[in-house]
């Protein structure tokens, strides 16, 4: 469910984070998308349900969620 309004084409990817050992921090800050010529679009945090937040996961846990990435019209 999209909860805030793209400026562009928005575009999400189903992300599964495992825990392999020790510790492992999540933040949805952490991805990013590249265009077609390189460049980097940072994750537009907040505009899917459920998104990937900030946490950390103990060896064997698990979380999933969507990323979502707003790309402007001269990024795709």
């Amino acid at each position: 469910a999209q909860i805030i309004p793209a400026k562009g084409a928005m575009y999400s990817a189903d992300v599964v984070i495992e825990g392999r050992s020790g510790v492992t921090t999540v933040n949805g800050f952490f991805f990013v998308a590249r265009t077609p010529d390189g460049a980097t679009v940072a994750p537009a945090v907040g505009a899917v349900r459920p998104g990937i937040t900030y946490g950390q996961l103990a060896q064997g846990q698990s979380v999933s969620g969507h990323v979502a990435f707003d790309f402007a019209p001269a990024q795709r």
